[in-house]
Parts: structure tokens; sequence; C-alpha cells
């Protein structure tokens, strides 16, 4: 599924606010070595197809030096209320914890609004899974299944 380029630009502006985030947050507690391996999964291919299937953006590290996995939403309106954004299977997977390879409570999602180019800033909204399990989720979209095609 190709994802339109300002969508990719919005979500690659979303994610390098979240890791310089994540890497301030760390190097004030002192774990500086934690900060230099915080990165992005996030990538786009040359066709700007995004390549997402891990249900998160960013891998950082909470104040035990445990992984932390961040889906990363971000608001180029600079809305605060009344929030809607998309969301896939995997990234509610990561969310209720039904991944097996991630615990739930190291798995968030940071909504970025309010972002100010020309001051390198943006607010930073996290959530946590126990707030996640409190959103109401409505299906947007629906996927057909070809296999049932006759030709």
């Amino acid at each position: 599924m190709k994802a339109s380029k300002s969508k990719i630009d919005s979500g690659n502006l979303g994610v390098a606010f979240v890791i310089s985030g994540e890497q301030e947050r760390l190097r004030s507690l002192g774990l500086e070595d934690l900060a230099l391996q915080v990165k992005s999964i996030y990538k786009t291919d040359k066709d700007n197809i995004t390549n997402d299937g891990d249900g998160y953006d960013v891998l950082s590290f909470n104040d035990k030096g445990e992984p932390i996995y961040i889906e990363v939403k971000t608001s180029l309106t600079n809305k605060s209320d009344n929030v809607v954004f998309n969301i896939s299977e995997k990234e509610v997977a990561l969310m209720y914890g039904n991944l097996e390879e991630y615990d739930r409570d190291h798995a968030f999602i940071y909504y970025v609004y309010d972002i100010d180019m020309e001051n390198h800033k943006a607010k930073i909204f996290p959530i946590d899974a126990d707030m996640f399990s409190e959103y109401e989720l409505k299906p947007t979209m629906f996927k057909v299944n070809e296999e049932y095609i006759e030709n």
C-alpha cells in the first residue's frame, strides 16, 4: 500500500521529534549509553511504501534500561483535543499485549502535535497500554480476501 508523501513526511517528522525527546530523557537520567541506542525502525522504500510491520516506529528504553516500543502518531493540524488517528491491527495487538515478543507494559503510542518548526519543538502526549484500553476503536477499513473471487 502506498502512503502519500505528506503522510510519510509527517510520520518522519514525528519520529524525529520522538527520538530526540527520548534521547534527551535518557541523558537526563544519566543513561547516555542507552540514549545512543534509541532508533527508528520506521522506513519507507524508494517507492514511498511504508514498511511498518512491527507495530511500532521507535525503539527506546525505560529508566530501568528495558526496551520500550513506541508507535508514533503525528498531527500537522496542532489539534490536541478530540484526537482521532488511524491504527493498524498490528499496532493494536502491540498495545493489547497480543504479540508474544512484546510486553504490553513496554508498549506506547506517542501522539506528536503542536509542531513548531521554527523553534524545533513539538508536544508529545504518551499513551500507555492502560490508557489505550480505555479508548474506543472503530473499524474504518475492511480487507477483501481475493481468494474467494471467481475468475
